[in-house]
Parts: C-alpha cells; structure tokens; sequence
C-alpha cells in the first residue's frame, strides 16, 4: 500500500470507531448548492423536444421546484367526471416535460467532484450547456449525476427532461404504488431535493461490515476514491475486547488489501 493509501484507511478506522461509539448528529464536510425556487419550463405534449434541440434552447415558462405540474397548475384540465374508484386530478399530464435553471459554479468547487442530485422525480435526462450529461430511470430512490467534467468555474445551464409518458418505464412498474393514478397520481416535476454537491478528491466510495461471531470480529470493507479517479479498496479487521461503563470499545484492527 502507498502511504497515501495507509493514511486514508486510517481515516476511515477513525470515522467507523466516532459514529459506532459517539451520541452525536453527523455534519456534512460537503459544499452544497440547493436548486430550489423558480426554473424555465416547457412542456413537451408533442414530444419533440429533443428532436428540436430544446436542451439548446431558453425555456420561456416558469415553475416553482420542488413541486408537480399540478401543484404549479399546469396540465390538461380533467373532463371525466365520471371516475369513482380514486380521487380524481384537476389537470392530467402524461409525457415530457423540460426544467431549466441557471447555475454559477464559485471558485472554490475546483478540483471538485460535482454532483446532482434529484429526489423524488420520474425517468429524466440531464443536459448541461447543451451536452448531453446522462440519464436515470430510478423512481424510487434519488437520482444522481456525475457533472464534474460539465461545471466548470462560472455560470452553466442545467436541462432535465423529465418524462412520466407510458413508454418511459416497463410495463410491471406502471401499476407500481410509484407510478398508479390511484395512490400518489402518476405526476409530473420534481418533489424532492435538487442540490449540487461538491466533494473533495479523496473519500470514501462505501463501507460495509461483515461481522465474524465465532472469532467476536468484524471485516469493514472501505471503499476509497483517489481524485476522481481511482478506486481501491482495503479491509479492516476489528477485534473487541472489552466494553467499559462510559460505552467505548477496546478494539485491536488491521488492514489488509
């Protein structure tokens, strides 16, 4: 192992032991830039936008994120009258939409990994400046994008075309609780966080205990990232001895690759 390595695992033995042994709330080290408020809007009902190269253009209506179509009043006015079995929608949207949103990197995110997150949302596609930055089609957890590559210092424009349509998901997801008009209603927009963050070239990518109740140890695996490139991973043996009044373990580890 490098030195640089050896110091990052004993990093890691640092943070596992505080948070296993210390009544204390986590503070985040991150930077991050919270995207909530007013963003540029379209709506796509003919789904061309991508064809157009809406992604190079400046959307002209506005929203307010987080938030649905049907919170910011948007959609198609619902005329079935007729429904009984749920409750019914005042406007009824199924299709593309596109959000839009100005974003000023500081100089102090360089040499950062930067990432965005949007929580809550349906299968979307991310552009920055007009490129093309990826796609997600998670609806039951955040989903995050890597845009270290796209935000540089300065002002950048991020596009995220969010699509709730039918042909967007699987079939066997369309009558998930996720999905269905008759629980949450298949909505359009983004209801959760939207946030870039910035984090500093070396962390930990993961950890994962892997407790041994015969020998009294346990095996952390400890993911680490290397500037954004590289990633390793070293295993960290713990041995407990004793456990005293003041609730602190005496523990031996070792690491190993």
């Amino acid at each position: 192992m490098s030195i640089k390595f050896n110091s990052l695992v004993v990093l890691a033995v640092i943070i596992i032991l505080n948070f296993s042994c210390a009544e204390q709330s986590f503070v985040s080290k991150r930077e991050k830039l919270d995207l909530s408020g007013i963003w540029q809007f379209a709506l796509d009902s003919a789904g061309t936008g991508i064809q157009q190269k809406w992604f190079e253009q400046s959307l002209k209506d506005q929203v307010n994120l987080p938030g649905t179509l049907d919170e910011n009043n948007i959609g198609f006015i619902n005329t079935n009258h007729d429904e009984t079995m749920r409750l019914s929608r005042e406007r009824m949207y199924e299709g593309k939409a596109w959000y839009q949103k100005k974003v000023s990197i500081d100089n102090s995110w360089k040499d950062k990994e930067i990432n965005l997150t949007i929580e809550r949302t349906k299968p979307a596609k991310i552009w920055v400046d007009g490129n093309f930055a990826g796609e997600n089609s998670t609806i039951l957890s955040a989903q995050k994008y890597d845009l270290t590559k796209f935000l540089t210092t300065g002002e950048h424009t991020i596009t995220i075309l969010v699509d709730n349509g039918p042909e967007s998901v699987p079939n066997g997801i369309k009558g998930s609780h996720a999905w269905t008009e008759h629980t949450q209603t298949n909505w359009n927009g983004i209801i959760g966080e939207i946030s870039l963050e910035a984090i500093p070239g070396n962390y930990l990518s993961s950890i994962r205990v892997v407790p041994e109740t015969e020998t009294r140890q346990a095996v952390v695996f400890v993911g680490i990232h290397f500037n954004g490139k590289v990633q390793e991973e070293a295993k960290i043996r713990f041995s407990a001895s004793a456990w005293n009044t003041e609730k602190k373990h005496n523990v031996s580890a070792k690491t190993f690759k």
